[in-house]
């Protein structure tokens, strides 16, 4: 059983499609500005002051989803199901693809534990502070709603589910660009131009390709949460230290190595079997 997106909105034309998907993503983007804070983006008064405009961006969106999906309602669906909003199958949907995240980050992981570190990351992370709120919950499930749920059901009609995992990450890669807008305002400590700009691709792209696993992940499970978590997680963990493995003894960095190698390949091996859609009802 694969999921349903191929029938949701099939009544729109490709080009309103995609226009939608643009809209929808100067919406998200265009929200964070929406109320002018003069201190910098980790700043609490400017977290605050987002989470008010990207409230504002999602209602935003799901009235844009109403609007359009109003020739489409007879197949019976309603729009929070089509979206992944559902109880069938949410725990597998929680702890599959984060299992499955967990086993492709298993060289960071084992790296955390070796070091001692484990508990300083989680103790880091489990104050209410309104940055945690952010990086691990508002961030995260607003980018998945509007990157993965809204723009899947819009392109997968046209574009099929493949080609839509390539395509909708592209949208979540360019809006990660108003990054640059922030770093060249600063007027203290700030790196040269041809480094922000050298930091912004490299963020673009591997932005793009985790959107395209988050992508797959949606679609493959149905569920909204399925996304949500495995992004959660990520941002936990952030970027791998790759270098690291050079810094250490040789056999040392042979072993975590070894782990990074074996994440990657358990992560390809298990990406089918731990995403049937047949385990998410």
């Amino acid at each position: 059983m694969d999921f349903t997106a191929p029938v949701v909105y099939s009544k729109l034309s490709l080009s309103s499609s995609l226009f939608l998907c643009f809209v929808l993503a100067l919406l998200f983007v265009g929200s964070l500005y929406i109320w002018h804070s003069p201190h910098p983006r980790n700043h609490p008064e400017t977290i605050k002051k987002r989470f008010a405009g990207i409230l504002v961006s999602i209602v935003a969106s799901i009235t844009i989803l109403w609007a359009a999906s109003s020739e489409d309602r007879e197949d019976g669906f309603p729009l929070y199901w089509r979206l992944g909003i559902k109880l069938e199958g949410l725990v597998p949907a929680v702890f599959y693809p984060l299992i499955l995240t967990m086993v492709l980050f298993l060289g960071p992981l084992v790296m955390i534990i070796a070091d001692g570190d484990l508990y300083s990351c989680l103790e880091n992370s489990s104050h209410k502070h309104v940055l945690w709120w952010r990086n691990f919950f508002i961030a995260p499930l607003s980018e998945e709603f509007v990157f993965r749920s809204c723009m899947l059901t819009l392109l997968v009609p046209h574009f099929g589910q493949n080609w839509s995992v390539i395509i909708c990450p592209l949208f979540f890669g360019v809006a990660h660009l108003h990054h640059v807008r922030e770093q060249l305002r600063l007027k203290e400590n700030r790196p040269p131009v041809h480094v922000i700009w050298m930091n912004a691709f490299f963020q673009f792209f591997y932005t793009s390709v985790f959107g395209a696993y988050s992508a797959r992940l949606f679609i493959r499970t149905g569920h909204l949460v399925a996304p949500f978590v495995c992004h959660s997680f990520c941002n936990f963990m952030g970027f791998p230290d790759f270098g690291r493995i050079f810094e250490l003894p040789r056999v040392r960095g042979f072993l975590l190595a070894a782990t990074y190698v074996a994440g990657a390949t358990g992560f390809f091996l298990l990406l089918d079997s731990l995403t049937k859609p047949e385990l998410f009802a």
